[in-house]
């Protein structure tokens, strides 16, 4: 038995058991508690930064200034200020030792890591080049004039960086401590849910805009800004299939960590799709037409063959794991 209602082998003892659903049941309040440290200070941190930026707009020219820009923008300012909010709350955890176990997180590699992270990177790849190809090939999104193969090279590196980065800090955050912490408090159903909701929103809010009429500096410009983040949210933008392809993508990535009990093959798939949405989105030119709803846009997985071909990687990474991979002990994926 465990907490959440997941259900796990267990032989031993009437007391034993007794003592092993008592542990699980105090590491689900645990995780409960911290989830909501979290998610309660995060909101104050918006509301606090929704009041520091229009203090400091006052002085915008001084800070753009300062960072050798010709100006910054009210939301770029907010974002930075919330930045650094949750950068402390989290800092603040650690010190606390609230920080949840390696295993829990899946932060774990086993031999043969490396290839699982090539694997899932090459299968991250083969997703997203049917889309490239298509939109190259009916004239959706030419190839920009001009590149070099110095450029290419650039582009190249610079994919493989950033999407290295973004796919250990995202894995590492959504899939390792959140989804973590889900699983701990309410079972693994709910934490890949729950988890692939949290992945999505994010991606899909924006920096405050100001309210017509609004200089930035009145004291409360900020709270009248804050509605304006969930811009991309409203009908009028169309986002809702960008947004299923994206939410589809943490339940994909949630299930392989939840499975597997490692971050490993997320990251390399992660990392792949990265590199191919920099990749398309530098290599390429957009061209206005009606068929972005089924070949998306830059981000290639935001139209309806992006869905298509995120289900039929699952279904092949699903293969992989089942054929090649040897799972971790389930034993530790609800520890805080």
């Amino acid at each position: 038995m465990a907490n959440g209602g997941d259900s796990m082998r267990f032989n031993g003892t009437d007391h034993e058991r007794g003592r092993l659903v008592t542990e699980l049941r105090q590491r689900g309040s645990e995780a409960g508690k911290r989830l909501g440290f979290f998610a309660g200070w995060a909101l104050v941190g918006v509301l606090v930064s929704a009041l520091l930026t229009s203090f400091l707009y006052r002085w915008e020219g001084s800070i753009a200034a300062a960072i050798a820009r010709d100006s910054i923008k009210f939301g770029r300012l907010f974002d930075r200020i919330f930045m650094v909010w949750l950068a402390g709350v989290l800092f603040y955890m650690l010190r606390r030792g609230w920080h949840p176990s390696k295993a829990s997180i899946g932060w774990r590699f086993p031999k043969g890591w490396r290839r699982e992270i090539a694997v899932g990177f090459g299968i991250g790849l083969l997703t997203l080049i049917p889309i490239w190809v298509l939109q190259l090939a009916m004239g959706w999104r030419p190839m920009t004039p001009g590149l070099r193969p110095v450029d290419f090279a650039v582009i190249v590196g610079g994919g493989l960086v950033s999407g290295g980065v973004i796919a250990l800090l995202e894995e590492y955050f959504f899939r390792g401590v959140m989804q973590g912490w889900l699983t701990a408090w309410k079972g693994k159903l709910v934490g890949i849910a729950l988890g692939a909701l949290i992945y999505m929103i994010p991606h899909y809010l924006r920096g405050p805009e100001l309210p017509e009429g609004m200089s930035g500096t009145e004291w409360y410009a900020g709270l009248a800004a804050l509605p304006s983040c969930f811009r991309y949210f409203h009908p009028e933008r169309g986002m809702y299939l960008a947004m299923l392809s994206l939410f589809l993508l943490g339940l994909f990535l949630g299930s392989l960590r939840h499975r597997l009990g490692r971050l490993t093959l997320g990251m390399g798939l992660h990392a792949g799709w990265v590199f191919m949405i920099r990749w398309i989105g530098e290599t390429t030119e957009r061209t206005p037409h009606k068929w972005v709803w089924l070949v998306g846009s830059k981000h290639a997985i935001d139209g309806l063959i992006g869905i298509v071909l995120i289900l039929g990687a699952w279904g092949l990474v699903w293969w992989y794991m089942v054929k090649c991979l040897v799972p971790e002990s389930d034993s530790e994926h609800n520890s805080v």
